[in-house]
C-alpha cells in the first residue's frame, strides 16, 4: 500500500474563498478587495466606451453585488467571532 502524503499549508482556495489555517479572513479580503477595484475599472472602460447604462447595471449586479453583499456578511461574522472571544 501506498503511503499517502498530504501537504500542510497556511491557507487554501476553495469556491473563490480563501480559507486560513488560523481563521482569519486577511489574505480573502485582500483577494476581494482586488477584484471589486478591477471590476469598477472595467466598468468605467465600459462607461467611457458609450455601454448603455441599464447593461452597466447588469455588469454591477453580476460582478460588484455579489462581493458587497459577501463583505457584509464576511464582516458581520467577523464582529460576532470577536464578542465570542471577548
Amino acid at each position: 500500500m501506498h503511503a499517502l502524503h498530504i501537504e500542510k499549508v497556511t491557507s487554501a482556495r476553495l469556491l473563490r474563498k480563501i480559507f486560513q489555517d488560523k481563521l482569519s479572513f486577511d489574505e480573502h479580503v485582500t483577494l476581494m478587495l482586488k477584484a471589486c477595484s478591477q471590476h469598477s475599472y472595467i466598468m468605467k472602460l465600459l462607461r467611457n466606451q458609450g455601454l448603455p447604462q441599464y447593461l452597466l447595471d447588469n455588469v454591477y449586479q453580476t460582478y460588484n453585488l455579489p462581493n458587497l453583499i459577501w463583505f457584509i456578511c464576511l464582516g458581520w461574522l467577523c464582529q460576532c467571532l470577536n464578542e465570542e472571544t471577548n
